[in-house]
């Protein structure tokens, strides 16, 4: 498959960088986040592990992204590439990986909100609670996957229409090769576009998908933002200073995926529609994707200060107690009453 050496190399980095900063926030979140960061530190955790699993899905799967004309092609490139039961089952498992990854980032953020906003509501995230809230990711996982494989699925005439393009392009036979590409719209001999509306429908399906994610993430990235910017006026120089990491992590933490998830992927089905024939270029996504799984625990481990201060070997205990929980003291107001002291969760990522 003719694809520039460095685009492979980079994949085999990505996945070696991916394993060892997962593996060392991983060991953090063992060994020195303490019991404190409570029910987001299962979060963070399953969130690590799965990172390193979808960095050797990469790896397996080798995808290939061809935009060409009104349709997009994903050919596996890996080792099952011939091989139609475990290559398509993988194709799958690529493809569905990446809506778990959105929709598990939205649940996160969703804990932030309800972490800041609605204290109150906490509850819903106790003990065996916290576990359902890795279904709608694990559903909205088989849906993606699912429409890649089936709705997008190859017949005779998708064969015939990539055929010379895959030979030429990517020196591939469409009759051995495992690949999905759905199809936009035909033209006729008049001009006339014929719509596809199987592939259209599957389209719209990700594009809701993605479009849900991504919006849960920034109403709640904005609620949450709005109530520390508050709660930081009215709090003390160390817990405004507290506030302060809290603003920068929210801030990196909901940049990182709208430039190497969101906006991407939003791009390669745009593309299409706008006449875009981005060609081989739209294999970059699968780059911006590998950067992600490698950026983001690093944002974590130098954001959060006890785990900065280990790393540059300043670590030290918070308390004896090793709690990690904010307390914002109000002001006293103009009677000389102090408003009761709320407490909430130091949340990270």
């Amino acid at each position: 498959m003719s694809l520039p050496y460095y685009y492979r190399l980079s994949e085999y980095v990505a996945f070696v960088g991916a394993v060892l900063m997962n593996s060392s926030l991983l060991y953090l979140l063992v060994t020195k986040a303490g019991a404190s960061f409570g029910r987001y530190r299962i979060f963070m955790i399953t969130f690590c592990l799965y990172t390193m699993v979808y960095s050797f899905i990469v790896v397996l799967a080798q995808p290939v992204i061809h935009i060409e004309g009104p349709s997009i092609i994903f050919i596996l490139g890996g080792y099952f590439k011939f091989n139609k039961t475990y290559g398509y089952f993988l194709c799958g498992l690529y493809c569905g990986s990446f809506a778990f990854c959105t929709a598990t980032f939205a649940t996160h953020f969703i804990y932030r909100y309800i972490n800041v906003c609605r204290f109150h509501l906490l509850q819903i995230f106790d003990g065996w609670k916290l576990w359902l809230w890795y279904i709608p990711p694990i559903i909205l996982m088989y849906i993606w996957g699912a429409v890649n494989v089936y709705v997008f699925e190859i017949n005779d005439f998708k064969k015939n229409y990539f055929r010379k393009i895959m030979n030429e392009t990517y020196e591939e036979n469409v009759d051995e090769v495992v690949f999905v590409a759905p199809i936009y719209f035909l033209v006729d001999k008049q001009g006339n576009r014929i719509w596809q509306f199987k592939d259209l429908g599957g389209i719209l399906i990700l594009c809701c998908i993605l479009s849900f994610t991504i919006n849960v993430c920034l109403v709640c990235a904005y609620m949450t933002y709005r109530n520390l910017n508050r709660l930081s006026k009215m709090s003390s120089k160390s817990s405004a200073e507290l506030n302060k990491q809290l603003f920068t992590a929210l801030a990196l933490q909901t940049l990182l995926p709208c430039l190497t998830q969101y906006i991407p992927c939003s791009l390669l089905y745009i593309c299409p529609f706008i006449g875009v024939n981005a060609g081989k270029f739209a294999n970059t996504l699968g780059l911006y994707c590998s950067i992600y799984t490698v950026l983001d625990p690093l944002i974590a481990m130098l954001i959060i200060e006890r785990f900065r201060k280990f790393i540059f070997c300043k670590y030290s205990k918070v308390n004896s107690k090793g709690t990690l929980s904010t307390e914002i003291r109000i002001k006293k107001n103009t009677t000389n009453s102090i408003v009761p002291e709320s407490k909430i969760e130091i949340l990270h990522i």
